[in-house]
């Protein structure tokens, strides 16, 4: 573990999360371990889509705190340093799968790009978004054909720069009205149009009603999976390698009436019949987050026939050898080791240093931290430890310690 560059400040935002058992999305590289295996499996789908251009939807499965999240960070941060987009979803009363346009517009306005973080980021910084990606890419434009920054266009620049345009969208096969706003948004950010800017914004992030009559009609659940195919087609196309998208709360469509969690099911399954390389998404990686239950209920996955069908269970090729680049990556299976809760526990250690500014290895050294998690596994009523509520005690037992020092 490096945490060189980490500062107080930064130390301190993620000790309090981990004490308060919330979700850790930058800066989880930090203090995760285990699951190697699983994560190499996950670096080589990445390796084969780079290749290949196709795009897979694939599956976190694992009870509530054995870490589904914190594996989904660390995939998060994993894209961002090979030069993938990446986007991190979860599911509510207001992002619901059924109506996918909901689901869009999030995709649309949460897309972090390689540029905005590092390895070593913790401050959550906001997203980017699409109209981001879009911006990056005229200043991009721009300077390639060295044009001063705030200059006005002359008519001969302004039609190189919509023809570059145009070329992404031609070799993406970008067509229909996605083409149309990314066409019109270039010219008005040319022409300095302010209100057809703003206006075509609004439209990307599919809010309700917001179109131009006769040529872009508004986002909508039956529309959504096309554009996400421009939308991914389009990322490629401007030199990044690959999209990465995280869904996480699978488990809220449970809770649904009957029809809306048969149509979310079918929405998932024409996904996965979305991700070839020739006429679906290009360079996509799908991560869907989901509890057991939903693999197993007569509420889950297997009331879509179609759906349960193609999720495919992680292939055993002979004892002890599993597929890790199977379509369900099942953390309950891969439980951190007494070791590796060692390792997890050491870790969070030294940013807690940070965090407070004192030694705390001089107070509770390597051998003390052993005797602490075998403790805290002999305490536990159910199986393994889970990893939130793990990171939760050993946080709370260093603040005491600090706290008596």
């Amino acid at each position: 573990m490096n945490l060189t560059g980490l500062t107080q400040e930064m130390a301190l935002q993620l000790i309090g999360r981990l004490r308060q058992g919330r979700n850790v999305i930058f800066g989880a590289n930090l203090f995760s371990v285990g699951r190697e295996d699983w994560l190499r499996g996950a670096q080589q789908v990445f390796d084969d889509i780079e290749v290949t251009g196709d795009s897979v939807v694939r599956f976190l499965r694992g009870n509530y705190g054995v870490g589904k999240t914190n594996f989904a960070a660390r995939l998060f941060q994993a894209g961002l340093a090979r030069g993938w987009v990446t986007v991190y979803v979860e599911l509510s009363d207001q992002v619901m799968l059924h109506e996918f346009h909901q689901v869009f517009s999030q995709i649309v306005d949460r897309i972090y790009v390689p540029e905005q973080v590092d390895n070593k980021s913790v401050q959550a910084v906001s997203p980017r978004g699409f109209i981001g990606v879009l911006d990056l890419h005229f200043r991009k434009l721009r300077k390639a054909m060295n044009l001063d920054h705030g200059a006005d266009i002359p008519t001969s620049a302004r039609s190189d720069l919509i023809g570059r345009v145009n070329a992404v969208l031609q070799s993406g096969r970008i067509h229909g009205e996605f083409a149309y706003a990314v066409r019109r948004y270039f010219e008005a950010r040319i022409d300095n149009d302010r209100d057809t800017a703003l206006l075509l914004e609004s439209w990307f992030r599919g809010e309700p009603g917001v179109g131009i009559r006769g040529v872009l009609r508004p986002v909508s659940k039956v529309t959504g999976k096309e554009h996400l195919r421009c939308l991914s087609a389009f990322l490629v196309g401007v030199g990044y390698k690959g999209l990465l998208i995280i869904i996480d709360e699978l488990e809220r469509i449970m809770e649904e009436s009957q029809i809306r969690r048969r149509k979310s099911y079918t929405i998932l399954r024409e996904l996965i019949d979305n991700v070839d390389g020739e006429n679906g998404m290009r360079r996509t990686c799908l991560y869907a987050a989901a509890p057991p239950g939903q693999f197993e209920s007569q509420k889950g996955f297997i009331e879509v026939e179609a759906l349960a069908s193609r999720i495919q269970a992680p292939l055993v090729l002979r004892p002890g050898l599993v597929d890790y680049t199977a379509t369900i990556i099942d953390l309950d299976t891969a439980p951190l080791t007494k070791d590796e809760q060692l390792e997890l526990a050491i870790n969070i250690r030294g940013i807690h240093t940070i965090a407070r500014d004192w030694h705390a290895e001089k107070f509770i050294s390597d051998t003390e931290l052993k005797t602490l998690v075998e403790e805290i596994n002999a305490e536990r009523t159910y199986g393994d430890t889970r990893v939130r509520e793990f990171c939760v005690e050993i946080v709370s037992r260093l603040e005491s310690i600090h706290h008596d020092s």
